[in-house]
């Protein structure tokens, strides 16, 4: 009976870098160059790759634990949760004792077996007013500093939407040409998934959508990922126009039948 145990256990160390190689999660939220006010709230999250049908069993991988790693300091990550549940989100209130800088935000699984970085976002003090005298003077360029915009939409199929359920695409936000944030969603039942990016400073922005390769069922139908329409969207985050919603992608693919390769 111990030989079995000592057995099972040597063969679940053996198996674990397996699913390291093949899963993951990365962090989505906060995005690269946002900005985030001392005293306000932090959203942080997160998403699980690969297939986690075994590894949701694993009570280590249930959990993660959430730090927040301040960018070029030699010094301990400070705790923001050590432990919290493993669903893809996390709000924090940002502490006033933090230090205004650059930050990473970790998170790890509790058996240490994944973990993953946000990139680079700024912790600032946000005033909003000055005092001078026995009045208040207010500050306009304060508030564009601290003024976050949201781009949203959905993505779907341009026909038979529920063709394309589980596969996975990235949708991309670029500012000026340059990469800002990506974000994998994996289409529902219905063959759509709606996306956000929130916390967005003013400004022009491109939005597009791209394949994820999709490991499938073998007996899964061979859909090629043609595109999108429109290829591209472009927005504008300004005073007084930050929320900007409808941002929708139709997907165009083909049902190919030579099945000696995947198109997505």
């Amino acid at each position: 009976m111990k030989k079995l145990a000592l057995l099972s256990i040597l063969l679940l160390g053996l198996m674990a870098p397996a699913f390291a190689a093949n899963q993951g999660i990365s962090v989505g939220s906060p995005y690269l160059v946002t900005q985030w006010c001392i005293g306000k709230n932090l959203d942080i999250n997160w998403s699980k790759w690969g297939d986690w049908t075994q590894l949701n069993q694993d009570p280590g991988n249930q959990q993660v634990s959430i730090l927040l790693v301040q960018v070029g300091v030699r010094a301990h990550p400070r705790m923001i949760a050590a432990s919290a549940p493993n669903n893809g989100q996390f709000d924090w209130t940002i502490a006033s004792d933090v230090v205004p800088g650059e930050y990473h935000v970790r998170v790890v699984t509790l058996n240490k077996l994944f973990k993953a970085q946000s990139e680079v976002f700024t912790i600032k003090s946000c005033p909003l007013f000055e005092t001078k005298g026995p009045r208040m003077i207010n500050k306009p360029a304060e508030f564009a500093m601290i003024s976050f915009g949201l781009v949203a939409g959905r993505v779907s199929g341009s026909t038979q939407g529920n063709l394309l359920a589980g596969r996975k695409v990235r949708v991309l936000l670029k500012k000026g040409g340059a990469p800002v944030i990506s974000t994998e969603y994996t289409l529902n039942a219905q063959g759509m998934a709606d996306y956000q990016f929130t916390h967005l400073q003013l400004g022009t922005y491109e939005v597009s959508v791209e394949k994820v390769v999709t490991p499938m069922p073998p007996d899964s139908l061979n859909v090629c990922f043609k595109g999108t329409t429109p290829a591209q969207r472009t927005v504008v985050i300004a005073s007084g126009s930050t929320d900007i919603t409808g941002q929708d992608f139709a997907i165009l693919y083909d049902i190919a039948f030579n099945m000696n390769g995947l198109c997505w």
